[in-house]
């Protein structure tokens, strides 16, 4: 049943149920098919948002939503699942796509929990969560391969029963025991030996080439099997395939040991191990034979020992080095090597090359990047390794790239150029050489930070808190020996120094905002952040209760006036000794920040891109010149210019001053006017433009980017049609007034028969191509409903969703919006400490107000303090949120049958505004009984008595009603009657009737001429009503609750979901 507000004004006939077919949920258009795509475009996988707004939308129009749910993909996920075998799929890959299809099927079917009022003690739930986690550890151990059989029968007898994570460690146990992890491939090589080069991202081909070692053909010194090995399963002239079981070699890579014949202890054919060469091979079986256990025994080379720590654990590792950041210098090598992804630069996706790790493991290596270890080295085509625990320097591919020498002594490598100068060095550590110089950002960075706090502070730092990153953890001894406690989270656990998080995070956030502002490219991330540093710890932080780190540290205000902003325009004067007469006294650049320990600004010149620090700059601060990435591109510039060049050869528009249009007040009008008419409502959606169709009308646009040459006040008055137009599409109907309005895609057409609205969908299908979504049910973020007794429009979803968003979907309801005895001022209360979030509601607010008269007013006046919030005025804002709680579903009633009359109302509170003493102008205007325009707005100007102020609120509701005179007549709309404008204010009936002046309109003259003029043209009728009856109270002041809801009946509001 609908009701209306109040029980003193006649009661609505119940809403009967709609006798169109098409309400039905069950019912499907014979337009639609099982085939026919509901949106357009298609999801994509990037699209996901924009599509699947469309999607619910199209659902909602459709009446299908109660048919949505996640049951198909529950079923597809639960299949996946009892299918998922390991097959080819290593352990860890098995196991990681398992538990993501697991993960992503609790997410559709969770575990419901316990809501009993008191705690249960049978347990049920938590044995059902206990089953179903044995359920995922029997999935992962039944598609387990058969050479995991044992441990998988080890696992189900265990007592208790192993949760997933145990399980799975166990299973990784057995299988690196039992040498399941070693994957014999053809294309797999050392990686102390990488075989395949890339160039271009992919591996090269072998060619007409000649190899300079055994002088054969087909391949270079390189990829020579006889020097460097045998891939695995490579058959010989004899027969014995490499690593085969008639080979006798504990290794399936193998090289010629030709050299060294005495020292072999093989078969005939003189292979020994690839993984070494063949004087490791020889030193590591003297080492086995001697049972020598002690690496200074031990003669083999680098190859040998980073074998040894690559099988090893974590556990293994050298005293004093940082696997993380050292580079060992390997001989063997054939390309670099990093296990880092953040160290590399420039880094790129090339052709997956494979590699087999010493200690058996297969891996894929398909990114190469760039790395600088040192001022003077710097590494090309490094290959990403994340599995390895070393990084590499290839020694071939330096002395090739930097054209430089290598001196090996008993205990330093020296990196010398041809001209004999030292560019780097090396160390003999535990025998391997690593690079001297290497990354180690962190840790001197932290010695200089306690260095800094002690001598310009005067303070100790006695406790640092920090994850288990290796650079940290390299520094317990130093922490140590400075009496330093070190506190480290736990894994996985980032919340335990969540101070450092929140605030990296913010660091990134305002550096992530500088670059976007100044559309600097992200190499200079750097400045960014240096910079957001240096705002933060200038301005108010909510940290230290307001107050201002450099203040806190400084104990001083800093010095505010070199403020500027980032990427700014800015001017460096040339010095005098570089310059000559002619040449430019300054140089235009891109403002980046300030230089500590400089009394200067870094700025970045924007013709050579050179890094300037200079005192003598000048600053546009308004003007952000460096090119956005777009416009930089002379291919974007041809394509928009081509585009320009062609809408102005068809003569699309013509320049001139841009006027005044309406929208929702010209929907409200033509729904209202349908629902007077009991005409039919259809809703398209159109899948192509509406190009180069000639209009009949004034349709105009803003001034497109990148047309030169135009003022900023002009506009494009259109004489061609464009995608996107209003009135662009009633071109196409003349014999009978059928009514379009068209939003970008959206089309609403509405017509008194039937068959004329189904032949004008026919003719827009075959001309354009359109979707028939049918009744208009949703349209602009207006939910609207029908009715034998009317139209209803409504925000419900909308105001729901702001409800949800601040938090208030249980407060407690409010009857009106706004308190009476408190008027919202500029005051002295304690500032709103988010102006942003202030800012956002009143703007949400403003849109639901399209279809809410009843909270104009309060929004009107909130709107008035979004420069300098208080929290009193955020109160008012949350009132408002109450009121709406008590009534989302209220919206717009359309009723049936109504006369076609256009009335209005006027009135003003003078003196209204407690700032600055201005008044309130406030009118409203009815298309019968169906309310289509009002207005809530603050006078211009100060009025010095009560009757100007109502009569200069009556000239502005003159001048609406004029337009909206003009709009009935545009849209062939006949009114039966002359229109009525009742006023209040007897004073100005009476200066609106008497042709006479006197001195009570010699400030409001032109208001005057424009109120008698209306008049006596006939526009319309200037009535008087009584104070009781004026209706426009509600847009002028706040209300009690009885003269609130009186008037919000008046109005015409309802809401339909309110029994």
């Amino acid at each position: 049943m609908v009701h209306r507000a109040s029980s003193n004004v006649e009661e609505v006939p119940a809403i009967h149920a709609l006798t169109d077919a098409s309400q039905n949920p069950y019912y499907v258009h014979p337009n639609e098919s099982g085939t026919a795509a509901l949106v357009t475009p298609l999801l994509d996988g990037k699209n996901y948002h924009s599509w699947s707004r469309s999607f619910m939308k199209g659902v909602i129009m459709k009446n299908k939503l109660r048919f949505l749910d996640d049951r198909v993909r529950i079923s597809s996920l639960q299949r996946d699942l009892y299918a998922l075998r390991q097959d080819s799929l290593s352990v860890t890959e098995y196991f990681t796509k398992l538990k993501g299809l697991w993960e992503e099927l609790e997410l559709y079917h969770p575990i419901p929990n316990c809501t009993c009022t008191f705690r249960c003690v049978c347990e049920a739930m938590i044995n059902a969560k206990r089953f179903k986690e044995e359920d995922l550890v029997m999935l992962f151990l039944t598609g387990l391969n058969e050479t995991y059989a044992m441990v998988h029968s080890q696992i189900l007898l265990m007592e208790p029963f192993r949760q997933l994570n145990s399980a799975f460690g166990m299973v990784i146990q057995h299988e690196s025991v039992n040498g399941l992890d070693s994957v014999d491939d053809n294309a797999s090589v050392s990686v102390n030996f990488a075989r395949k080069s890339y160039k271009n991202g992919k591996p090269n081909g072998q060619g007409d080439k000649l190899c300079t070692y055994c002088h054969k053909t087909n391949h270079v010194v390189d990829n020579c099997f006889k020097k460097h090995g045998f891939p695995p399963g490579y058959r010989f002239r004899d027969g014995t395939i490499a690593g085969g079981k008639n080979q006798s070699q504990p290794s399936t890579n193998c090289v010629d040991t030709e050299d060294h014949p005495s020292k072999t202890n093989v078969e005939s054919n003189k292979r020994v191990v690839a993984s070494f060469s063949s004087e490791e091979y020889q030193a590591l079986m003297s080492i086995l034979k001697n049972n020598a256990r002690s690496a200074g025994e031990c003669t083999s080379s680098q190859v040998n020992s980073l074998s040894r720590f690559v099988t090893s654990t974590s556990s293994n590792t050298i005293p004093g080095i940082n696997s993380t950041t050292a580079w060992i210098l390997d001989s063997g090598a054939t390309d670099h090597v990093c296990n880092s992804l953040h160290l590399l630069t420039n880094h790129k996706k090339i052709f997956p090359i494979p590699f087999k790790l010493p200690n058996g493991n297969r891996v894929i290596a398909d990114i190469v990047g760039d790395i600088q270890v040192t001022k003077n080295i710097v590494l090309h085509n490094v290959l990403y390794m994340p599995h390895f625990q070393y990084n590499l320097i290839s020694i071939s591919k330096v002395a090739q790239d930097l054209a430089c020498n290598f001196v090996f002594t008993d205990k330093l490598c020296l990196i010398q150029t041809k001209l004999q100068k030292m560019i780097g060095s090396g160390n003999l550590v535990d025998g391997l050489y690593y690079l001297n110089h290497a990354s180690s950002t962190p840790p001197s960075t932290n010695h200089d930070f306690i260095t800094l706090a002690k001598n310009q502070f005067n303070s100790k730092v006695k406790c640092v808190r920090s994850d288990n990153g290796k650079e940290f953890i390299s520094l317990s001894k130093f922490f140590i020996s400075k009496g330093i406690q070190h506190q480290t989270s736990c894994v996985a656990t980032p919340q335990q120094n969540g101070r450092v998080e929140r605030k990296h995070q913010c660091i990134l956030n305002i550096a992530r905002a500088l670059l976007l502002q100044s559309h600097l490219p992200s190499r200079y991330w750097g400045y960014a952040t240096i910079h957001a540093l240096f705002i933060m710890n200038r301005v108010p932080s909510s940290a230290i209760k307001g107050h201002i780190p450099y203040v806190a540290l400084h104990n001083k205000l800093p010095e505010l006036c070199h403020f500027r902003v980032f990427g700014s325009l800015c001017y460096v004067s040339t010095p005098n000794m570089h310059r000559s007469k002619f040449d430019n006294r300054a140089r235009k650049c891109a403002f980046l920040g300030y230089k500590p320990g400089v009394k200067g600004y870094v700025a970045l010149d924007i013709n050579t891109h050179e890094i300037i620090t200079s005192r003598q700059v000048n600053f546009e601060e308004t003007i952000f010149p460096y090119p956005i990435k777009a416009s930089i591109h002379d291919c974007w510039i041809k394509a928009m210019q081509t585009e320009l060049n062609a809408l102005a050869s068809n003569d699309t528009w013509a320049i001139i001053d841009l006027p005044a249009v309406a929208i929702m007040t010209t929907i409200r009008t033509i729904l209202a006017d349908a629902s007077i008419h009991r005409w039919h409502i259809h809703q398209l959606d159109v899948d192509n433009a509406f190009l180069h169709g000639d209009l009949d009308e004034d349709v105009y646009m803003k001034i497109p980017q990148g047309l030169e040459g135009v003022a900023a006040n002009k506009a494009c008055k259109l004489v061609k049609s464009l995608y996107g137009l209003k009135q662009a599409s009633r071109q196409f109907n003349k014999s009978q007034f059928t009514a379009l309005l068209v939003y970008v895609d959206d089309v609403v057409l509405t017509d008194n028969c039937l068959e004329e609205i189904t032949h004008t969908k026919k003719q827009l299908h075959e001309a354009f191509g359109i979707k028939d979504i049918g009744i208009l049910k949703f349209f602009l973020g207006l939910e609207v409903a029908h009715s034998d007794q009317g139209i209803t429009l409504c925000q419900r979803k909308y105001c729901l969703d702001l409800l949800a968003e601040t938090g208030n979907l249980g407060c407690k309801p409010s009857s009106i919006p706004m308190d009476p005895s408190h008027r919202p001022h500029h005051d002295d209360s304690t500032p709103h400490d988010n102006i942003t979030e202030y800012r956002a509601l009143v703007g949400k607010l403003l849109y639901l107000t399209s279809i809410r008269p009843d909270i104009a007013f309060l929004v009107q006046q909130l709107s008035q303090f979004l420069d300098a919030p208080t929290t009193l005025h955020f109160k008012a804002a949350h009132k408002v949120l109450r009121y709406l709680k008590g009534n989302p579903g209220t919206g717009l009633f359309f009723p049936r049958g109504s006369s076609l009359q256009l009335s209005g109302f006027s009135d003003a509170d003078w003196g209204g505004c407690p700032d600055n003493r201005r008044s309130i102008t406030g009118y409203c205007f009815f298309l019968g009984k169906s309310l289509i325009c009002w207005k809530s707005k603050k006078q211009l100007t100060v009025s010095k008595s009560s009757s100007e102020a109502e009569y200069r609120a009556l000239a502005s509701a003159t001048c609406e009603m004029q337009w909206l005179t003009y709009l009935l007549i545009d849209l062939q709309i006949t009114t039966v009657k002359s229109s009525n404008l009742y006023c209040d204010n007897q004073s100005a009936l009476h200066i609106a009737s008497n042709p006479v002046f006197h001195e009570r309109t010699k400030h409001i003259d032109i208001d005057c001429h424009i109120v008698r003029e209306k008049l006596q043209g006939g526009l319309m009728k200037l009535l008087p009503v009584s104070g009781y009856n004026q209706v426009v109270d509600i847009f002028t002041k706040a209300l009690h609750p009885a003269n609130f809801h009186s008037l919000f009946v008046k109005l015409g509001l309802l809401n339909i979901f309110q029994a």
